[in-house]
């Protein structure tokens, strides 16, 4: 959110909660099958590490597309 610095971004739980609200008023049975993170600023070591922490909290597989590719997301499915 470049450009707005009195704006802080919202948590990775409010996002969700925010995306799965929207995508119900078109699909109700809409279920999340993974997250991504774009992990380009930090190191692909540090990366990792988020994204398994994220999949910890959220239960889900977690990656960054470019560095890990999608094949975790997909056998979710």
């Amino acid at each position: 959110m470049r450009g707005l610095p009195d704006s802080h971004l919202p948590s990775i739980a409010d996002t969700i909660e925010l995306n799965m609200h929207a995508a119900k008023l078109t699909n109700p049975n809409v279920k999340i099958v993974g997250i991504t993170v774009k992990t380009s600023s930090v190191s692909a070591k540090e990366g990792q590490s988020i994204c398994e922490y994220l999949g910890k909290q959220f239960n889900l597989p977690c990656v960054d597309p470019l560095r890990d590719g999608v094949d975790k997301i997909v056998e979710n499915l």
